[in-house]
């Protein structure tokens, strides 16, 4: 609305000229966190450090968030599948040998130097819709955020349903919240898991207004981003409204040979506590609270990530959160492809939109 100049005559100058500005503030959009960038419709490239601000320590509560939970908690946690049959730690001689493996690949890691680097973030916005909702979309091991864009109709349905989108670039993250001195694999210098709920969604809030808490937010991911999803939520209570992870794994319990799982948390013989009570998603929600509505899809022809981490992460939430809405799709014919991932898109999208 254009202020009316008629509406100022006999005023001075100065506090004409002081009042306009004032009504083209008002009219720019402001909220009481701050000012709001406004991005256009399309897609907008923005860059965010891979650090934390230097004031942003690790707080007592998210300490606590990392360990096994005691008394009943643990009781439900000792129904999980244990991997090597649930026994103490193991000194036997495959254990040195995976040791000394470890020890080699730390040395090389800690020859090599590497300068801090921005993290890439697609943000889509619709052109011609009402905002019906901000969706994080997180990819799979090495695949580029632009994967999601170019081989799904995911954009399509987000303009049609008015839907903002936000894919950043995650490439080798499994969406973990610590490093150890173990960790022989580090996506950049924070854990992928905290870079997203200390440095991503905080920036989105306040810069952009997206994701801000009581709006409809959704998390959807594809493999690792599967994992990335659940994780996500766990880290970020409350935040979301739903989410959607397909072909993901959940409990490395289940996969104590598992390799991307040992580069960052060290061997399954030796750190069997770790990888129950640090980032397994499963465990989390068995021993603590679960509340968003979740829809999972694993095809069953899957040979890259076991369909039985879906199904039980499904069994899992059933179980010991029955009032949690929660929808499971197994295809018989479907594997580990975008030709799959592509199919899921549109009840994805259905499912997240029903949900209040």
């Amino acid at each position: 609305m254009k202020p009316r100049a008629d509406l100022y005559a006999g005023i001075p100058s100065q506090t004409t000229a002081l009042i306009l500005l004032f009504l083209l503030t008002l009219s720019c959009g402001s909220t009481q966190d701050g000012a709001v960038q406004r991005l256009s419709g399309g897609i907008t490239t923005i860059t965010l450090p891979e650090t934390l601000a230097p004031a942003a320590d690790v707080t007592a509560d998210e300490q606590r968030a990392q360990t096994p939970e005691s008394g009943e908690d643990a009781s439900k946690a000792s129904a999980l599948p244990d991997a090597e049959g649930g026994a103490g730690g193991d000194t036997s001689a495959d254990t040195a040998k995976e040791q000394k493996k470890v020890q080699r690949k730390m040395k090389k890691i800690k020859k090599r130097q590497r300068t801090p680097r921005d993290i890439e973030v697609d943000i889509f916005v619709p052109k011609n819709r009402q905002l019906q909702g901000d969706m994080l979309i997180l990819p799979g091991w090495k695949f580029s955020r632009k994967r999601w864009q170019q081989e799904t109709d995911l954009l399509k349905l987000a303009e049609e349903h008015g839907l903002r989108l936000v894919f950043p670039e995650m490439t080798v993250t499994l969406y973990e919240t610590q490093y150890f001195p173990e960790t022989i694999l580090k996506w950049a210098a924070t854990p992928g898991g905290t870079w997203i709920s200390r440095v991503l969604i905080p920036t989105l809030q306040e810069k952009y207004g997206l994701f801000r808490k009581g709006n409809r937010n959704f998390v959807l991911g594809l493999s690792t981003g599967g994992r990335g999803v659940v994780m996500t939520a766990l880290n970020n209570p409350g935040l979301f409204t739903a989410g959607a992870a397909l072909s993901g794994d959940f409990n490395q319990l289940a996969m104590p040979h598992d390799r991307l799982i040992t580069a960052i948390y060290g061997p399954y013989r030796q750190f069997m506590r770790r990888w129950y009570g640090v980032d397994n998603p499963e465990v989390k929600i068995i021993t603590g609270k679960w509340d968003m509505p979740l829809y999972i899809g694993h095809g069953k022809m899957d040979r890259i990530v076991p369909f039985e981490q879906s199904k039980s992460l499904h069994d899992a939430i059933v179980k010991y959160h029955p009032k949690t809405p929660v929808r499971f799709s197994a295809p018989d014919k479907e594997g580990h492809d975008f030709g799959y991932w592509r199919s899921e898109v549109p009840p994805v999208v259905k499912f997240f939109l029903e949900q209040e």
